[in-house]
């Protein structure tokens, strides 16, 4: 959640974090990217006073190395750029200012009626016989017995695969959450997995040769492999393969994104490109260290892919309950909430490349989150039923 949702007290460890030298890389770049916009702001209620003596105390305890890309602030009066803490460009600089100051007044809340709860753990699983299976509403315990494989859902809410006989079969299961719905699993190799939601992951009974460990992804899910050198993982995304041994990575790539993101926490990954034009297939591969990201294009004709360093832990905010937006467009926001919150989306007004960033527990209702982008009078929401209108 953003600062300037939490508490004091909660607003206060993350800060003391910063100046501890304990925050994340993730939580480091939010105070400083702040710092630099607040630095040159303008705009609020602060006394000069007040804003020279919160400049002066981040900039003390900011490290050395990241002065050298930030200018230390000018000795004048220079105000906060957006009412109640909350910006259109880095939300956490509301909660270090909302902590001791309250705004002079606030954007114009929308009442609201409905709430629009948050997603949870729901899913379909398709057998090999065709059978769907509606997880969220299946008991505990054994679930399926197929090819000499048991297929069990724990207490905690995962699928289990185990291996109870000889698999010899080309037998393949299908996992699919809706829009609203995450879910986990246990494949039989003992690779886990996370599923976002609006996603479909197919994959064998047994990873048995010749179809060996190799899984097809459409959407979102995150992977934890498990190790064996003789046998890759695949995964299957769109013209995309990623081939790894043993790691952990996030594939996004929805129909609806114009780019595939595939981003390594741990290991090592090959990211290879197909493309089959004139009756000839292309094929072109890179490898992933730990913190980068392969960026690839979804649209016809796109064979190419972009390698950049990012923060890895802001790929998997999703798994981690949460929405963190590092200057993001309102277009791709929208998108991320709509399949979260089973919502329609529709813009009177064009915002849709107006940039926000901040972060926000998945578990609030939409309406809070769709609060929390309003009070940056930005933009505006009205919301019927489960159809949210965006204007300006």
């Amino acid at each position: 959640m953003a600062i300037a949702c939490m508490t004091k007290e909660q607003a206060k460890a993350l800060i003391q974090k910063y100046n501890a030298g304990q925050a994340s890389q993730q939580e480091r770049h939010l105070v400083e990217d702040w710092y630099a916009q607040f630095a040159t702001a303008a705009n609020s209620g602060l006394s000069e006073q007040d804003h020279n003596n919160l400049t002066a105390q981040i900039w003390a305890r900011m490290p050395a190395q990241s002065k050298t890309s930030h200018r230390r602030p000018p000795r004048k009066a220079i105000k906060l750029w957006t009412r109640l803490g909350l910006t259109a460009s880095i939300a956490l600089a509301a909660g270090l200012v909302y902590l001791n100051h309250k705004p002079r007044h606030s954007a114009p809340k929308q009442q609201v009626q409905n709430q629009i709860k948050p997603g949870g753990n729901k899913a379909w699983l398709t057998l090999s016989s065709g059978k769907r299976i509606a997880l969220n509403q299946a008991a505990n315990g054994t679930l399926a017995q197929e090819d000499g494989v048991q297929i069990t859902k724990t207490a905690d809410g995962q699928i289990v695969y185990t291996q109870s006989g000889q698999a010899g079969s080309k037998q393949y299961n299908t996992i699919e959450t809706p829009k609203g719905g995450t879910y986990q699993l246990r494949l039989p190799d003992g690779s886990r997995v996370w599923l976002n939601a609006a996603s479909k992951l197919t994959y064998p009974l047994a990873f048995v040769c010749p179809a060996g460990r190799k899984v097809e992804l459409s959407g979102e899910a995150y992977f934890e492999v498990a190790k064996d050198k003789k046998h890759p993982f695949k995964v299957k995304t769109g013209h995309q393969q990623v081939e790894v041994l043993g790691t952990h990575f996030n594939v996004s790539n929805y129909a609806d994104e114009q780019q595939a993101k595939t981003t390594l926490l741990e290991g090592l990954v090959r990211i290879r490109l197909s493309m089959e034009t004139a009756g000839f297939i292309a094929e072109k591969s890179t490898l992933l260290q730990p913190g980068e990201q392969a960026v690839v294009g979804t649209l016809p004709g796109a064979f190419d892919y972009n390698i950049r360093k990012v923060d890895p832990l802001e790929s998997i905010d999703w798994k981690n309950g949460q929405f963190a937006f590092s200057n993001e467009s309102l277009g791709s926001i929208m998108r991320k909430l709509a399949r979260w919150y089973d919502i329609s989306i529709h813009y009177q007004t064009p915002l849709q490349n107006v940039k926000f960033s901040g972060a926000i527990s998945r578990f609030d209702n939409a309406n809070k989150v769709l609060d929390l982008l309003q009070t940056t009078g930005k933009v505006h929401f009205n919301i019927q039923g489960k159809n949210v209108t965006v204007s300006n």
